[in-house]
């Protein structure tokens, strides 16, 4: 039942070995492409093996029909993941209603296999109830039922199924299991492993997520001897492969191979602000511990009950982290010269200064570590301009016309959003500033830039200033562009990208408008939740440690109400000559020493953890699956994403019952380094055109099969780094599934000729025959599987990444 990537190479190796076997699908062009003895799907092999032994198979869209003449019935049907990470059973549960109807007319003892992958415990609570109750009348004695995953690989699926290392049984019952036995030991296929449901549904998750540690390691070990002169990381797996206790298989450094979650309400920094973890949406860009933004693929929730984790660092307590113990954090611990602390792995070792950052799971740290928050790391040099058009009653205004972006024309930005307003239905613009010389630069900005004249009122009491225009144009613009309100007012999210010269000069009117220097410290505040993080962010992106404080509502004592209020601190004398540079006007000398727990070195910044609580919890969480650097920034911290499909389940498995999955958490974050690590090395050694070729677009060969491949991720890294990037790969059929973010060329030769690198993804005996004459000019071949010949060439440098050869 089911005739896709698996059950139809299932259904060939069962008819090459002797049986009669009826294949099942909804999918009518399956059953009658089986019927002619053709393939419906592409798997090498598959199309001779049904074609030989047609004779001995039929299909049908009638699962009755094929129940009542069948004595074992496997179901094959996908189990796709659900919201909260774990294999869905709606397939499955159809299915098994259907088998159980058919099953009621049916005399004699019939065994039903479960080959699709299921969470541990899904048997016994759900697959074999549904069967039962489905078959009304029908008991034990009259069916059996086994899980029997298969261990198999698309590529190499008719090989895996003849030539199985083993064979796995999960049995309802002894004679079921041996039925199930008999008919495997018969063909010669084994040997066979008999258990229970559960420990069988372990071993399959089990089994897969061990594969990728191995993967991950021999990536590791790949970007070790990249960094040591005259290592081979090839030369290396093989021999540790060699030792028995090891083996080789998986051991080869290449590419990747293509859980644990966060409350709700917890804010992610994304491209068009900050938005709770529950209303990202695929598409979205967040902000990762890279400092640069990567997009959202997929997003996951679940009910969760257990404990949470509240990190509450240095200047950020309105903003503390929130994850699942086992969740992994950004952070560095922080330590003393002679400070010996035991490390998560149960050794000693002495240490001084700080460790590199890395992702930790959040039940491993502790007070006095450090969370680590990137500086902003993306630029981009626009072509702004503001658009003024005529007034809406056709009259001509001074302020018409265009006026290109400039640092004053920021500065003038920033003066507004602090303390800039529209009134009287838009006609007026106004400013309130204390200082005379801010209001001489609103007046000097007006003039110069849109011919527009200002005045001068003295507001009484407080030797407060306005100083007014009357362009509606120049009114209405920035109404439009930056909020109506002080509440709400902010700049637009992609500016946190412009040039650092045109960030500094909006961020200097801000901190003129709505800042000051007081006790030490330089203080900015507002009453916008909005421009407070962007203020955060753009911060960040200068390279200026701060933390922050929060005010709710109040009251004051002459009853006037007040919003909530946001401020950014910053009181760290070794930040103060960051600050003078950026706002000259407010500033200050320290003369003590001021507060050391929050500070940038290199392009992070690290913030003490203060405070750690674990507390119940019992609701949803949520999860991020985001490209390429595989985390995303909350206010005041970073935290990473999910894991391939096993290693969330098995993330899933180790969450219910309290354990935190260390290693499988390791092992993705090896992995999920790989695409930015290796367009590095792309990105090195760009000669001219800046085009990217890349042999190989599915995840391995002899498969057409693209989706979530290493060579998928990397062309999409390559894209958003600005480079053109075709792909050629023979195994994908043309109305296969494509990135479109790739362009496809139709030969070998033609993704050479364009190329100034290529990249072999892919271990295809076809792409071996490229040679020098296949390429127009200089050209950098990165062989990632080592499968080429290399040849001298004056313009052509062949590199293969885990040796030294690919670090310039």
């Amino acid at each position: 039942v089911g005739l896709g990537k698996l059950g139809s190479p299932m259904v060939a190796v069962f008819a090459s070995k002797g049986h009669n076997v009826i294949g099942v699908d909804v999918n009518e062009e399956y059953v009658e492409a089986i019927n002619d003895g053709r393939a419906p799907i592409e798997e090498p092999g598959l199309a001779d093996l049904l074609a030989m032994n047609r004779s001995r198979i039929t299909a049908t869209t009638d699962v009755r029909v094929a129940v009542l003449r069948s004595d074992i019935i496997f179901v094959v049907v996908p189990t796709p993941s659900d919201t909260f990470n774990r294999f869905g059973l709606d397939y499955v549960l159809a299915a098994m209603t259907t088998i159980g109807e058919a099953l009621r007319e049916r005399v004699g003892y019939r065994v039903v296999v479960l080959t699709s992958t299921v969470m541990p415990g899904a048997m016994d609570r759900e697959v074999v109830p549904c069967l039962e109750t489905a078959a009304c009348g029908k008991g034990r004695e009259d069916f059996g039922v086994c899980y029997n995953p298969e261990f198999i690989a698309l590529g190499s699926v008719i090989a895996d199924m003849q030539n199985p290392d083993f064979v796995l049984i999960g049995e309802s019952g002894e004679r079921a299991g041996q039925i199930l036995e008999d008919f495997y030991t018969s063909m010669d296929i084994g040997p066979v492993v008999r258990t229970n449901f559960v420990n069988a549904e372990l071993t399959k998750l089990s089994l897969n997520a061990y594969v990728t540690t191995k993967i991950s390691y021999a990536n590791m070990l790949g970007e070790i001897c990249e960094h040591i002169p005259g290592a081979d990381a090839d030369v290396v797996a093989n021999a540790v492969g060699l030792d028995s206790r090891i083996g080789r298989k998986y051991l080869k450094p290449a590419t990747a191979y293509g859980g644990p979650c966060v409350p709700p309400g917890t804010l992610v920094e994304t491209a068009r602000g900050p938005v709770p973890i529950e209303e990202v949406i695929c598409g979205d860009d967040v902000l990762s511990h890279d400092g640069r933004y990567h997009i959202v693929t997929e997003t996951f929730a679940r009910p969760y009950k257990g404990d949470v984790i509240t990190l509450v660092a240095e200047g950020f307590k309105a903003f503390p982290v929130q994850v699942t113990p086992e969740h992994p954090v950004y952070s560095s611990a922080r330590v003393t010269e002679g400070l010996v602390r035991r490390r998560a792995n149960g050794h000693l070792a002495l240490m001084t200064n700080r460790e590199p950052a890395g992702f930790v799971a959040a039940c491993e740290l502790q007070e006095g570590d450090m969370l680590v928050t990137p500086m902003l790391a993306e630029a981009r040099t626009p072509d702004l301009a503001m658009h003024l058009e005529r007034n809406h009653i056709g009259r001509p205004s001074p302020a018409a016309g265009e006026v290109p972006f400039d640092s004053d024309l920021m500065y003038f930005f920033g003066l507004y959003l602090a303390e800039g307003s529209t009134w009287k239905k838009e006609i007026k613009l106004s400013f309130h500033v204390r200082e005379h010389h801010l209001a001489e630069d609103v007046r000097r900005i007006c003039l110069s830039k849109f011919h527009v004249k200002t005045r001068f009122t003295l507001k009484a009491g407080d030797n407060g200033m306005f100083t007014r225009s009357t362009s509606a144009l120049l009114a209405r613009w920035l109404r439009s562009t930056f909020g109506t309100h002080s509440h709400t007012k902010c700049p637009p999210w992609d500016w946190l990208l412009l040039p650092a010269m045109y960030l500094r000069m909006l961020l200097r009117g801000m901190w003129y408008g709505d800042g000051s220097n007081s006790c030490e410290r330089f203080c900015w505040a507002t009453v916008s939740p909005r421009m407070f993080h962007f203020m955060h962010l753009a911060m960040l992106r200068l390279g200026i440690a701060h933390t922050t404080k929060v005010y709710d509502p109040r009251v004051g004592r002459d009853g006037t109400p007040h919003r909530q209020a946001y401020f950014i601190l910053v009181g760290n004398p070794r930040e103060y000559q960051a600050m003078n540079e950026l706002v000259p006007y407010l500033r200050m000398t320290p003369t003590t020493k001021g507060k050391r727990t929050i500070w940038s070195e290199g392009n992070e910044v690290l913030s003490t953890i203060r405070r750690i609580d674990r507390m119940p919890y019992d609701g949803p969480v949520y999860n991020l699956e985001v490209a390429e650097a595989n985390s995303y920034m909350l206010t005041a911290g970073v935290v990473h994403n999910c894991f391939p499909r096993d290693s969330r389940a098995m993330a899933v498995v180790a969450a219910d019952v309290g354990v935190s999955p260390d290693l499988p958490l390791s092992t993705d974050v090896i992995n999920t380094r790989q695409a930015t690590r290796l367009a590095d090395i792309v990105q090195a050694h760009l000669r001219t055109t800046g085009v990217v070729g890349i042999l190989g677009m599915a995840y391995k060969p002899d498969t057409g099969v693209t989706e979530e491949s290493a060579a998928s991720w990397l062309a999409r890294v390559l894209v958003n780094r600005g480079m053109r990037v075709m792909a050629y790969d023979p195994a994908v059929p043309a109305d296969g599934e494509w990135p479109g973010w790739v362009e496809r060329v139709e030969s070998l030769g033609e993704c050479a000729r364009g190329a100034d690198v290529l990249v072999v993804m892919v271990d295809n005996l076809e792409f071996t025959a490229v040679e020098p004459r296949d390429f127009d000019g200089p050209t950098t071949i990165i062989d990632c599987w080592g499968v080429l010949e290399p040849w001298e060439s004056e313009e052509i440098q062949y590199l293969v990444p885990g040796r030294n050869s690919c670090k310039n």
